[in-house]
């Protein structure tokens, strides 16, 4: 998830944006530009639009000409540009989930022309959304997105850090304004020391045993991938203390469940391409590799068992991104994000390989355990896969490292390609047999061409096991 780890700037991944765009840099700050400040606490205050940028999904629902429903949102009913969703139940305290479930499936049920298609809410009960569907027979027809705003951490009172303490009763009269908590944005009278102020809490973050883990930052010295700094939002103050949670902290990690036609189709690719990978290898290489799950299972019996796909993990600004796949909009009607261009058309046709977890320099040892693996997927192209499969059977010390990147560098070709899994066969075992023996991989002869079935293979076309490209022009 972006950082901050906050309740607000969380819930603003529905923009697609990062907290220095979106505008919300914290629960509570101050904005220098408007001389006022925000609290997501006042009614009045964050029910004002004018605080809150970026384009949320419901805007470009309703851009699109479809209709959306928004269930509790704590942010205000119309956008900035005064469009609005086109069911809204704004945010209150303390409403049993009974009641949230059960205005869901009032939307569920309304007749097909005025029925959202995109409700949003804002807890948790997984659990009776997918029943009440299943009852419906919606299941393989609604997709359906949790999204958490941030994670969670243990914390004591033998942790707090008094900035009094810290700064001196001095400084401390000196802070005209105070954003956030626990992480704290500090703006400094104009009479103030600031540069003294920084050093002390510096020193004290780095240097007191008792808090090993704060930090301090000014424009200058943020984390670009923090992607919060003063210098592209004057919202953001001068001075900002970090609590010590880091949003590349797992236990700080949101998290992400879906379910619904795509998901299956998501699967139904990536292990499609997963089965078309392992079957390209001898059979012998197979079953030392691959755990039991998927020695001889094919990708029909591992979607009946309904595994999980477990995806990496990636922020939360790309989540805009996905409702406005799922939901068909075009793209001129999307808005500018901070998400990545064709995020989860690249996820959806990535091949991946249950077995191998890690990089190509521990994928051998993982290997070798054969367990554990069941539910941990990480995604790898063609070119790794080739490269960790030899380097799981051949000695470093025993083959030419360089010839062997060089060789499996056009695996990536492989994957949706013309070629055939015999292709891919030999290769692997050309690079094994000649690896060991320390001589370069000879390419393959080329075949005629061949029209079984669907496929027609164009010699003219760089192979797999081919060093350059050269000796096909």
């Amino acid at each position: 998830m972006p950082y901050p780890p906050k309740e607000i700037t969380g819930l603003l991944c529905v923009t697609g944006l990062y907290a220095e765009s979106h505008g919300i840099v914290a629960n509570n700050f101050y904005d220098p530009v408007s001389n006022s400040s925000f609290h997501y606490s006042d009614p009045t205050i964050h029910y004002n639009s004018s605080w809150w940028g970026g384009t949320p999904i419901w805007e470009t629902v309703s851009k699109a000409g479809l209709i959306s429903a928004n269930l509790m949102w704590p942010g205000p009913i119309k956008t900035r540009n005064g469009i609005s969703p086109t069911y809204f139940v704004p945010w209150k305290d303390h409403v049993p989930l009974q009641e949230k479930h059960d205005k869901i499936m009032e939307w569920i049920d309304l007749p097909f022309d005025v029925r959202p298609q995109l409700i949003l809410e804002v807890d948790e009960f997984a659990a009776s959304i997918h029943a009440s569907l299943r009852e419906r027979h919606l299941e393989n027809i609604v997709d359906v997105i949790f999204v958490s705003d941030h994670g969670m951490a243990d914390t004591s009172n033998t942790r707090l850090i008094y900035l009094d303490d810290v700064m001196g009763t001095d400084h401390v009269a000196e802070i005209e304004h105070e954003d956030g908590w626990p992480s704290v944005g500090l703006r400094m009278s104009p009479r103030a020391n600031t540069t003294e102020v920084f050093g002390s809490l510096a020193l004290f973050g780095t240097c007191n045993v008792r808090s090993p883990a704060m930090h301090v930052y000014t424009a200058e010295t943020m984390p670009e991938r923090y992607h919060l700094s003063a210098r592209n939002n004057e919202r953001i103050a001068p001075i900002y203390i970090n609590h010590g949670y880091d949003n590349d902290e797992p236990s700080m990690h949101a998290a992400f469940v879906a379910d619904g036609p795509f998901t299956t189709l998501l699967k139904r690719r990536r292990r499609a391409r997963s089965s078309f990978l392992l079957r390209s290898l001898p059979v012998w290489m197979r079953r030392r590799i691959a755990p039991r799950w998927i020695r001889d299972a094919d990708v029909d019996t591992l979607r009946r068992r309904g595994e999980p796909q477990i995806i990496e993990g990636f922020e939360n600004v790309e989540v805009y991104g996905l409702i406005v796949k799922l939901l068909g909009i075009e793209p001129r009607f999307a808005a500018a994000t901070n998400g990545t261009v064709g995020f989860w058309e690249r996820l959806s046709y990535k091949a991946e390989i249950p077995f191998l977890s890690g990089s190509s320099k521990t994928t051998s040892k993982n290997v070798q355990k054969d367990s554990g693996h069941r539910s941990i997927l990480r995604r790898f192209d063609a070119a790794e896969i080739c490269l960790n499969i030899t380097q799981s059977f051949i000695e470093p010390r025993q083959h030419n490292q360089h010839v062997l990147q060089k060789t499996c560098q056009r695996a990536t070709d492989t994957v949706g390609s013309v070629y055939d899994s015999s292709h891919i066969r030999h290769n692997i075992r050309t690079i094994i047999k000649k690896g060991r023996a320390g001589v370069e991989v000879e390419p393959r002869p080329a075949d005629e061409k061949r029209t079984e079935g669907l496929v027609t293979r164009d010699t003219t076309q760089p192979r797999l096991g081919d060093d350059t490209a050269s000796d096909h022009n």
